[in-house]
């Protein structure tokens, strides 16, 4: 059984909160483990030998991942303050996210999100979180989705294509056979299904996803909108102050975390009553800076060009003639794969091991309570002042 670690429970709730389009169940966050991505079922990967994925991931073999620890989350259900957690008899959402951190030792690197959203100083505290243990995001744009391991590159896929499968997944010639193994090992369960809301990533969910040292999918954007109970106490004019702190506070993350303008714009422009699909880069500009050095190539390049090849070779499929060529074709895609598939891996490396380095930061050991509340509290003050009333939570 995974070592439980107690862990702080956060404050920063704010009067505002992000809107939901359909309402949610009672319940509160729900984070759970994706049997998938148990490390058990990833040595097989690598022939069960544990030392062989941490030399996959150019890591020191002290420290190997219990074979029960995950690698990957699914977070479900709306975002709520600590008030209404503490109503339902639970740890606040934060606290939920924080112990499931505690409890995989840093080998935890990938959230998927399929909340749909809820309190926004709730969703900020999630969002300093996930940036500060170097999180990984999926956001699923439907509620059945396929846990993919990060560190496996994914063939590119034109839009509207859908997403790969895992056979479909070009790995390294010494572990093909373990690819094998673990797809069929996980074929009953690698895909999930999320039973409440939507399946989809919304409101103040989307701030962690923004926050993620890699993101993948397309979350769902709109302003914020006071709680009931502040709308029927409070002026419009109070309720349009608190209104701009709110979106203030909500922007300086997104830019934070680089989202990019048009996020932000996409954002801004959607009223309360709707959502508007918005998509981050793959990776925020500086990390993207700080892997293409580290790895002499720029990823989102090289899935470009892989595009271009598959649309050339489709092209030439569709006409008669010219064997040759279509071939000629194949054999730049393969080597083209070939070529990400090792920046991909590299990538994954670098990122394993900056994941590592911060869970180290901040729990030597155990958990270091002061510090990580500590720090989380300093970066949601760097982004502005939270309204003085505390507590309400979103009228869904």
């Amino acid at each position: 059984m995974l070592r439980q670690v107690g862990l702080i429970m956060l404050s920063g709730c704010l009067v505002l909160a992000a809107a939901v389009v359909r309402p949610q169940s009672a319940r509160a966050l729900e984070v759970q483990c994706i049997e998938a991505s148990k490390y058990k079922h990833l040595y097989l990967i690598f022939g069960n030998d544990r030392r062989k994925l941490v030399q996959y991931l150019r890591l020191n073999e002290a420290n190997l991942p219990d074979a029960e620890a995950c690698r990957a989350l699914l977070v479900t259900g709306p975002m709520e303050t600590r008030a209404r957690s503490r109503e339902l008899g639970q740890p606040s959402d934060s606290d939920k996210l924080l112990q499931a951190i505690a409890e995989n030792r840093g080998w935890l690197a990938t959230i998927y999100l399929a909340s749909g959203g809820g309190n926004i100083g709730t969703g900020l505290t999630i969002a300093e979180i996930t940036r500060m243990f170097w999180l990984k995001s999926e956001a699923p744009d439907r509620p059945g989705f396929t846990y993919w391991p990060d560190f496996i590159m994914r063939p590119a896929v034109t839009s509207g294509r859908g997403e790969p499968e895992l056979t479909d997944a070009v790995v390294p010639p010494e572990l093909e056979e373990g690819w094998k193994n673990y797809v069929r090992a996980v074929g009953g369960f690698a895909k999930s299904t999320v039973t409440g809301g939507r399946g989809r990533c919304a409101s103040a969910c989307t701030f962690a996803h923004v926050s993620a040292v890699e993101r993948r999918g397309i979350v769902f954007v709109h302003r914020g909108r006071p709680s009931s109970s502040a709308a029927d106490d409070k002026s419009m004019q109070e309720l349009l102050e608190q209104l701009h702190r709110s979106e203030n506070r909500i922007i300086a993350l997104y830019r934070t975390m680089d989202g990019g303008e048009e996020f932000v714009r996409l954002f801004q422009s959607t009223p309360t009553a709707t959502t508007t699909p918005a998509e981050a880069a793959r990776y925020p500009r500086y990390i993207s800076d700080l892997l293409r050095s580290k790895c002499n190539a720029d990823s989102q390049q090289l899935i470009e060009r892989e595009l271009a090849l598959k649309g050339q070779i489709d092209g030439a499929n569709g006409t008669a003639g010219d064997v040759a060529g279509v071939d000629r074709l194949k054999a730049q895609l393969a080597a083209l794969q070939a070529k990400r598939s090792s920046v991909e891996r590299c990538v994954a490396a670098s990122q394993e091991k900056e994941r590592l380095t911060q869970f180290a930061r901040f729990c030597p050991g155990a958990c270091d309570r002061p510090l990580i509340e500590s720090t989380i509290m300093g970066k949601l003050k760097e982004l502005g002042p939270v309204s003085a009333e505390r507590g309400d939570r979103e009228r869904r």
